[in-house]
């Protein structure tokens, strides 16, 4: 309702009797412009929900709506790197865990494990990219389902949070209260519409434990910026010195190395894609169900190429085999090629927690490039020039369906809607916004796909041909050219 009542100060200018009076506080005016306000946004409110979305859901507040009623947060994984640690004193350092030091942009790396550097030596130190905080909460009022809002810090994600009891008790995340019974310290984490992160305590006598009013928890926040480009890093310093000694140490990320790749929380992009998901398909994957929602959730944005299927669909394009009885079969490409073996042993672990049944029966199948071929035909107004056309609408695909884009992260084994690809063309080249110019899209032969086939377009297998309706006025006679 803020911005209704910003328009109408601004309106007000305009009868400057009436601003006095509402700058004044007059209760005759506000009261009048007030309840105005208040029924224009509920009304507002009412058309947003009555705007349904059933399949293809593409406003904002939908996609945001889903995410929070399917659970997914907006958690970030903190990278990892070897800095190394050059010692050019005479006299032996040791850094202790928990130490931090500050990048060339600001960004705090905590030190993982303790090292000892000698005079003159050179090692190298695993380093994260997060920050602690702790946060010591009292309940206030004892009540079922009682909610606790995580404030961050500004630019920051959230990595993890462990919580504990004032007694040393820690409590245990369990995601949606699953195979949590009553009495159990366990808490769970929701989020809302506009993506803000809650914890959750349980209910007497159904799930979890009721806290009591006055009860003291700490919270301990792990917070990062999520992926960070080492490549633009050099050098790193001590947040603080704890001796002398520590003022001739020397870090630098030149000449070390990743060892887990960061990744940011999941965007609204990947969100959208998500919502194309029924929502029965969560963090409770049944026995040969579908657990492509569960590893793309979870690993979307650290992954290019993302496809998990079962031996059902294995068959019908690989052919039976009696070693691929219940198996669950999976595809995947890390974004950064340094952490594909991480990626791929991490996506086993989440099938398996989800499911203990897959235990040593996750099959990695290599994944199969293949340029997807693609025609666009059409007739373009004489003003246009058909090489910018064209050159538009290569941009505009390959931005929606090239490499590395979220509309290809998984197997297109009906191929590339043509709808949506010809809504991006109207969409985004203003050549076929008038009521002269049209196109079509078509698809071309290519190689059967498979589920680990990552099929994408490329400027060389999209084929356009265009032609100007001016070029078809001098064989017809149409001098007008419309």
């Amino acid at each position: 309702m803020a911005d209704l009542m910003a328009d109408v100060e601004l309106q007000l200018q305009e009868f400057p009797e009436l601003a006095l009076d509402y700058d004044a506080g007059d209760p005759r005016l506000r009261v009048q412009i007030a309840a105005i306000s208040i029924f224009l946004e509920k009304m507002r409110a009412g058309l947003a929900v009555s705007e349904l979305e059933p399949f293809i859901k593409t406003r904002t507040r939908t996609i945001l709506a889903d995410a929070s009623a399917k659970g997914i947060l907006p958690l970030a994984r903190a990278p990892r790197y070897y800095l190394q640690v050059v010692n050019s004193g005479g006299t032996t350092v040791t850094l202790g865990a928990g130490r931090t030091v500050s990048d060339g942009q600001g960004r705090i790396w905590r030190l993982l494990a303790s090292v000892q550097v000698a005079g003159g030596a050179t090692v190298d130190a695993l380093f994260e990219q997060s920050e602690v905080r702790d946060i010591e909460y009292t309940v206030s009022l004892s009540e079922p389902l009682h909610t606790v809002m995580i404030a961050l810090q500004p630019g920051q994600s959230l990595a993890d949070i462990p919580l504990v009891s004032r007694d040393g008790v820690a409590w245990r995340y369990s995601p949606k209260w699953m195979n949590v019974m009553a009495g159990d310290r366990a808490f769970n984490l929701i989020v809302d519409d506009l993506r803000r992160m809650m914890i959750q305590f349980g209910m007497e006598g159904r799930a979890g434990v009721q806290p009591a009013a006055g009860d003291t928890f700490m919270i301990q926040l792990t917070e990062t910026f999520g992926q960070v480009d080492t490549s633009l890093l050099a050098e790193a310093a001590l947040t603080e010195l704890a001796a002398p000694s520590e003022a001739d140490l020397y870090i630098r990320f030149a000449g070390g190395y990743a060892v887990t790749s960061g990744a940011n929380p999941p965007d609204l992009t990947l969100l959208r894609q998500l919502a194309t998901y029924p929502a029965l398909y969560d963090e409770s994957a049944v026995y040969l169900g579908n657990f492509d929602m569960l590893v793309r959730r979870f690993f979307g944005m650290r992954c290019e190429f993302i496809s998990v299927w079962n031996e059902a669909i294995h068959e019908q394009h690989f052919g039976a085999d009696i070693h691929n009885i219940n198996r669950i079969f999976v595809s995947v490409v890390a974004t950064d090629p340094a952490s594909q073996a991480q990626i791929e042993a991490d996506i086993s672990l989440k099938i398996v927690a989800a499911d203990d049944l897959y235990l040593g029966r996750v099959v990695l199948v290599p994944v199969r490039e293949a340029s997807y071929p693609l025609r666009i035909t059409g007739k373009i107004a004489p003003v246009h020039s058909a090489d910018v056309v064209a050159d538009q609408i290569r941009q505009a695909l390959l931005a929606e369906y090239g490499k590395g884009s979220v509309a290809t992260s998984r197997p297109l084994l009906n191929g590339i809607n043509l709808q949506q690809a010809a809504s991006v063309i109207r969409q985004q080249v203003t050549a076929f916004q008038d009521r002269i110019s049209d196109f079509a899209v078509t698809s071309m032969p290519m190689i059967p796909p498979t589920p680990a086939t990552w099929s994408y377009l490329t400027p060389d297998s999209i084929v356009i041909e265009l032609q100007r309706t001016a070029d078809e006025a001098s064989s017809t006679g149409n001098a007008w050219g419309l």
